[in-house]
């Protein structure tokens, strides 16, 4: 199996990948830049949310 790209989405680092079997989207962070990503491959579109730094 070869990797594909899913989403163009610029992260720093991109880590924590995790897959939500009852949602059966992709979640990740990118903590440098303090997002939070959904993607949803039936829809093929990523959702980024921020997160506020304490």
């Amino acid at each position: 199996m070869l990797p594909k790209l899913i989403t163009d989405q610029e992260n720093q680092i991109g880590e924590n990948p995790l897959w939500h079997p009852t949602e059966k989207r992709l979640c990740w962070t990118d903590i440098p830049t303090d997002r939070l990503f959904r993607h949803d491959p039936a829809r093929a579109s990523t959702l980024t949310g921020y997160y506020a730094k304490e």
